[in-house]
């Protein structure tokens, strides 16, 4: 028994001196960095038995080394009273449990890394800028208060942590950024403290912190993002600040305890599912400042009893913004003035009871999508009208409405691909026009307004082109945001220059005032948005619901292609066919990137609001009439804006061939009309010639004439069958000719006298390679493979081409070649004695004369 004592005490010894070694608390000074380890074991009997650590003095990266790899036992660092003379900390020791930071650390944390999950305290020093990703996540962590030098927290920092307070007052929010999903899944956390500058919660940032009952939102935030507040189930009451602008999708879904909501006057969009599933909610009431509701916003808030919605135009709930709501049951109460249009619209009118409440003068109008105002509803008071650039406004009735400020919005200069079905059902990619914009529809009503601007939102360094609703001075152009600056230039075009010297450099600067159905080229140093107001007195024609018509001026020129030439726009604020133009001959439009004609005659268009447009003025008119049946509040169904389609006569006279060159990235059009009625000569009525774009990346097409016309649109009796056409291609590669399949039942050929190939191009495209060239003679398009001596005449007959920056002149030999500047100068006066002649002139326009035949030709 005494043995057994003996060794029971021994044992009991031999214990507690090993306890006793582990359980070292050490104090050092280190007076020369990298010391630390040999200063620890002054005091302990090893590095791997100190289990609590402060220092003073500086540490460097070995010193660190040692602390987070060999001081294994280590669970409580004080570094408060240190220096560090490295910046990062990007490894941690992992059973360390409180951690105090050296002064001179800038940076936590890396490659996504969650290096501090071992704390369950921690205290940061006042020069930390930078916590990166995960840095703190999954930590044990109860309490942080984050310092004011913080420049950056990434994404996750404390992610499914045991964060329960959170301190960010001290944060100066405008100098530092927050990462998204900070405090994703922190289900203790109860009490947060934000910087009271902040202006945007990030997305997720509370997500599933399930007992945060209650936050106060800075009044500087003026957004909250997808997922902010998404499943936090605890929170009860939430005050939203009146800068609030957006609550994004899901930002408060499944708050099952939320009780109750109040939305900021400030507020103008609420996202999809944004408080879907808050089972708790009894009431909401929507401020009439809001033009956005998502999807499923209110879904499932089973609890609703009550629904305010102040929005003048009830917002589309065809999505389901009520889903899952008892409609029977919960009240809507909506403005007595529009009470109607909320009884008419789909997912408001679902309500069983609709009550209605006097609001006042409405202030602001906001038209996001299309709507209309039928006769009987009108706004209360004179208020300003906004149409976005989606928006569409129609005015039904001749009962008066009277608007304080008028504004519409335009995008110029922005375009993009689209795609479609030409007339013969056949899909087709084609480029939208840079110019979208608002629709202002007036339908026979008597409409008023005491000012009206026009919002332009431009991209830089690209040309938009435009006509204006009203008159405007230059001098009162401004920046939509107060104390931007704005660089721009406006243009107009010169016709009576081009009748002189012809097509190229015909642009002048305009000056003074803007006239209203004037064409003019806009362009802006970067991208820029600016309103253009309107002179009050213009504002007649652009609320008018009549026809409008446009002087056109005459300029006289010795080559009819160049006389006459107008740039002048669509006249009203809407959508507008151009079959309800009274004029024939063709119009040409920038599609974005080059030009397009249009046949009056022939092609189903719709011009956008606001469109520019050039067309030649016929010897028999002095003007342009626009009924006003052809408007439109939206582009029409049966056409498109975008895309014209040519609808074919019945008469089989005309016979109408669209053909096609495409290239990597643009495809562009010319068309033959053959007419035994028609002239071989140009035709104001019916022929359009080529624009040729600026843009000198991309491929053009235009046939053309013994004279060396280029045509957009050629309307000519058939002859011998045969038209040349021209291409330009702008780099060498892989180009494709076609045409629309069904070409009125009658085959197509296309010979290539290059190549030697005769294709059929009514059954397959025409795909071939090339360099960078302009040629006027390559291709010959014709109806007859059979046409007189076609293989021999085309193999032989002169070309004019340009390659290597040259103009090259075959089949000329014993003729003079002559080639003038667009101003008219001689540049080259030659006689060939060859087959093939090559001419250096530089880059430019030319007009060559070879004989009696003229081309004129680019050289880029």
């Amino acid at each position: 028994m005494r043995q057994f004592l003996f060794r029971a005490l021994l044992v009991a010894t031999f214990v507690t001196c090993v306890f006793e070694a582990i359980a070292e608390s050490v104090t050092v000074n280190l007076t020369r960095e990298g010391t630390l380890a040999e200063k620890v074991l002054e005091q302990a009997s090893s590095l791997a038995t100190v289990t609590e650590l402060t220092v003073t003095g500086t540490i460097n990266a070995d010193d660190w080394n040692c602390i987070t790899v060999q001081m294994t036992g280590l669970s409580a660092l004080d570094l408060s009273q240190a220096a560090a003379s490295f910046e990062a900390i990007t490894t941690f020791n992992g059973n360390i449990k409180t951690f105090s930071f050296p002064k001179g650390i800038k940076q936590v944390g890396g490659n996504g890394n969650d290096i501090f999950r071992s704390l369950t305290s921690c205290t940061f020093n006042d020069e930390l800028e930078i916590i990166k990703r995960n840095a703190f996540a999954n930590s044990n962590i109860t309490s942080i208060v984050l310092p004011k030098s913080l420049k950056e927290i990434q994404n996750r920092a404390f992610y499914d942590s045991s964060i329960s307070v959170a301190d960010l007052s001290n944060i100066d929010a405008e100098n530092c950024t927050f990462g998204n999903d900070l405090f994703y899944y922190c289900q203790s956390l109860s009490s947060v403290t934000l910087p009271g500058n902040m202006r945007d919660i990030p997305a997720s940032f509370f997500s599933n912190c399930r007992v945060l009952k209650n936050i106060e939102i800075p009044s500087t935030v003026k957004s909250i993002g997808r997922y902010a507040f998404n499943g936090c189930r605890g929170l009860e009451d939430i005050a939203l600040p009146e800068n609030i602008r957006y609550i994004e999708d899901y930002t408060f879904s499944g708050c099952t305890s939320l009780k109750q909501i109040v939305l900021p006057t400030s507020l103008t969009s609420i996202g999809s599912s944004a408080f879907s599933g808050c089972t708790a909610l009894t009431e909401v009431a929507f401020p009439e400042s809001v033009t956005f509701i998502g999807a499923n916003a209110f879904s499932n808030c089973s609890g609703l009893t009550k629904v305010t919605s102040l929005i003048p135009f009830p917002i589309s709930a065809s999505s389901g913004i009520f889903t899952g709501i008892d409609q029977e049951n919960c009240t809507l109460v909506v403005p007595e003035w529009s009470a109607l249009l909320y009884k008419m619209a789909i997912g408001w009118s679902e309500f069983a009871k609709i009550e209605t409440v006097a609001t006042g003068d409405l202030a602001l109008l906001t038209v996001n999508d299309t709507r209309y105002l039928p006769e009987s509803v009108r706004p209360n008071g004179t208020p300003d009208v906004f149409i976005s650039d989606n928006g569409s406004l129609t005015v039904r009735g001749e009962k008066k409405f009277d608007m304080n400020e008028l504004t519409m919005n335009m995008n110029i200069g922005i375009g993009q691909w689209k795609w479609g079905y030409d007339e013969n059902g056949n899909y087709r990619e084609y480029y939208s026009p840079a110019l979208c914009g608002s629709s202002l529809f007036n339908d026979e009503s008597n409409l008023t307004a005491k000012n009206a601007k026009l919002g332009l939102r431009s991209k830089g360094a690209t040309w938009g082109f435009i006509t204006l609703p009203f008159d405007a001075e230059l001098s009162e152009i401004a920046p939509m945001a107060d104390g931007d600056t704005i660089n721009y230039i406006w243009k107009t075009y010169d016709g009576e220059r081009r009748a002189l010297l012809g097509s190229g450099g015909n642009w002048k600067e305009a000056t003074g005032t803007l006239k209203a159905g004037v064409g003019y080229i806009y362009q802006s140093q970067n991208d820029d948005s600016i309103f253009v107001k309107a002179v009050a007195s213009s504002l007649t024609n652009m609320l008018s619901s009549g026809d409008i018509t446009l002087p056109l001026t005459t300029y006289t020129a010795s080559d009819t292609e160049d006389e006459s030439w107008n740039f002048i726009g669509n006249p009203y604020p809407t959508y507008f066919n151009t079959r309800y133009i009274d004029f024939t001959a063709p119009i040409t439009v920038w599609n974005g990137y080059g030009y397009d004609a249009i046949s009056l005659t022939d092609d189903d268009y719709t011009l956008a609001p606001c469109q520019a447009f050039f067309v030649q003025k016929q010897a028999d008119t002095e003007s342009i009439k626009f009924f006003a049946e052809g408007r439109a509040a939206e582009p029409l169904s049966s056409g498109n804006q975008y895309y014209a389609k040519s609808r074919i006569k019945a008469e089989t006279s005309r016979e109408i061939i669209n053909v096609y060159l495409e290239g990597t990235d643009y495809k562009d059009k010319c068309r033959v009309v053959f007419n035994e009625a028609a002239s071989m000569d140009y035709e104001l009525n019916c022929d359009a010639t080529k624009f040729m774009s600026e843009d000198g990346t991309i491929p053009q097409l235009y046939s053309s004439d013994n004279m060396g016309r280029q045509y957009a649109i050629n309307e000519r009796p058939k002859g011998n069958g045969c038209v040349n056409l021209g291409v330009v291609m702008p780099k060498a590669g892989q180009y494709t000719i076609s045409t629309d399949k069904n070409n009125q039942g009658q085959a197509l050929y296309l010979y290539d006298t290059k190549e030697n190939v005769l294709a059929e191009l009514g059954t397959a495209d025409y795909t071939f390679h090339s360099d960078a060239t302009v040629s006027n003679g390559r291709f010959v398009l014709t109806r007859d493979k059979n046409a007189t001596g076609i293989k021999a005449d085309m193999g032989s007959s002169l070309q004019i081409e340009v390659a290597n920056g040259d103009i090259v002149v075959s089949g000329a030999s014993g003729q003079t070649i002559e080639v003038y500047t667009l101003d008219g100068k001689c540049v080259c006066d030659i006689e060939v004695a060859r087959q093939q002649e090559i001419v250096a002139v530089g880059q430019g326009a030319y007009i060559v004369k070879v004989g009696e035949k003229s081309f004129k030709t680019i050289i880029k």
